[in-house]
């Protein structure tokens, strides 16, 4: 049978996969502490897991490629990659209203089993072509293509929109805001088929320019407290104050006559310097003191904003 590894908003499977054939989504979570969680009925006797709330979630997505305006233009772009002869007539909107109106305490995967579907997906599907706007585009679409029309939304759902754009919906919803995303993945590595390191993998590059981002958002909210923030070392004692703890070693700055210095900076600060100065070999960091930087500036990010800008840009 295998090992099975679910991402789970509350009690609804929204991926899967089996052994070492999964999808990595750490890149969702603040941390890699497991927690024992009941919520996937799956695992009846509790189960651990990696686990997050909603809330979290959704300014972790915001910051990190998909805040709602992205996810929305995501979705535009797997539309009009769409082949000949398939003709999706879902749209964002739509989508967005059935995805916000779906409780999440009453549809479970007990609730999708019970109703004779074999996934979420499969009864997304179903409840989309009931939906009233749905059905007048669709039988729009019908009247212009004839019987040549094929929509394929159950494919289109499962393997082009995928978790990610249905997990930053269901965020929107604040009744959802105090709900867990679960990825039960401890036991394929307590069962041996991927180590901790795995399960911890996230795209470098992909950190490098979030990072960059974020570093840079805040560097305009601390210019906006004072100007005084403008240079790297009135923003790394901003950091400071925030919350930002030191790098482990010292950043070794060299100037344009090849003199070397000596500048301990908070993780943040260290992390950013060498990405933006690749030409200095005389620094570097590993992937978890990106992430943990990336944690960090997250946080601080979220702790300085007020609530109605917390809507990444």
């Amino acid at each position: 049978m295998g090992t099975e590894v679910n991402l789970s908003v509350n009690k609804l499977t929204i991926d899967w996969g089996k052994n070492n054939s999964f999808t990595g989504h750490f890149w969702l979570f603040d941390n890699s502490n497991f927690c024992l969680r009941h919520d996937d009925w799956n695992y009846s006797d509790g189960e651990l897991a990696l686990s997050i709330k909603l809330s979290d979630v959704k300014f972790r997505m915001n910051v990190l490629g998909y805040s709602l305006m992205e996810c929305e233009n995501r979705f535009k772009e797997l539309i009009e990659r769409q082949p000949n002869g398939t003709y999706i007539v879902l749209n964002f909107q739509i989508l967005q209203r059935i995805i916000f109106e779906i409780n999440l305490p009453v549809v479970t995967d007990r609730y999708i089993f019970e109703k004779n579907y074999e996934s979420f997906y499969d009864w997304l599907a179903d409840r989309i072509r009931g939906d009233h706007e749905y059905s007048e585009l669709e039988l729009a679409k019908q009247k212009q293509i004839g019987d040549e029309y094929w929509d394929d939304l159950d494919y289109f759902l499962l393997e082009q929109v995928g978790p990610y754009i249905l997990l930053r919906l269901f965020c929107e919803n604040d009744n959802n805001s105090k709900m867990n995303l679960n990825w039960y993945c401890h036991e394929v590595i307590e069962n041996g088929w991927v180590s901790l390191a795995d399960i911890e993998y996230i795209d470098e590059n992909m950190l490098k320019v979030s990072h960059d981002a974020i570093y840079g958002r805040l560097q305009e909210i601390a210019i906006q407290e004072s100007r005084n923030n403008s240079t790297i070392a009135s923003m790394d004692k901003w950091l400071k104050l925030h919350g930002a703890k030191n790098y482990v070693t010292n950043y070794i700055k060299v100037s344009n006559g090849g003199r070397t210095s000596r500048i301990r900076y908070t993780t943040p600060t260290f992390v950013r310097n060498v990405i933006h100065h690749p030409e200095n070999k005389n620094n570097s960091f590993s992937k978890s003191n990106l992430i943990n930087s990336i944690n960090t500036i997250i946080l601080i990010l979220k702790s300085v904003l007020p609530d109605d800008h917390k809507e990444a840009r």
